[in-house]
């Protein structure tokens, strides 16, 4: 094991679990400012798992924010494809894909069906598989109909 040497400041930060009051700025240099809003000597040496955890909360809530807003206009793009005001030869595909993408991470993507037939059970069980597990049905709701079976790869 390695140890390092670290300071008074680094110390205090470790000891400071309350990070919510931090700038952004604060927040990436693992640092805060002094009185007069300046970052003052060299920056701490280790950074504490919970200052991590704020930046990546508040940044994940900014993304998720701007992809909300970016939402809408995905719709009414697509909603001016299916009504065929926009031009056939004017239509990109590429943008449609984006659109859908967006609808999907935001709204969710719509639930599939997965059926395992008998066949690929008994792929399972020649693969030796302790326990397979046997999707009856995806309902439209999105819940799930899940089935234990257990299987015997010697066939006894």
């Amino acid at each position: 094991m390695t140890r390092i040497q670290v300071g008074k400041k680094t110390i205090a930060l470790l000891e400071n679990p309350d990070y919510e009051k931090w700038s952004d700025e604060e927040l990436i240099r693992g640092q805060q400012m002094d009185k007069r809003g300046r970052f003052n000597g060299n920056l701490p040496k280790v950074i504490p798992l919970a200052l991590l955890q704020e930046l990546n909360r508040r940044n994940g809530s900014k993304a998720i924010h701007r992809l909300e807003q970016a939402l809408l206009p995905a719709v009414e793009y697509l909603c001016k494809v299916a009504e065929g005001t926009i031009p056939g030869d004017q239509v990109d595909e590429t943008r449609i894909r984006v659109c859908e993408t967006l609808i999907n991470r935001i709204l969710g993507k719509q639930t599939e069906r997965i059926v395992i037939t008998s066949a690929q059970q008994n792929d399972y069980e020649k693969a030796g598989v302790q326990k397979a597990v046997v999707i009856r049905d995806v309902a439209e709701t999105g819940v799930i109909d899940v089935e234990s079976v257990e299987v015997d790869p010697f066939g006894q």
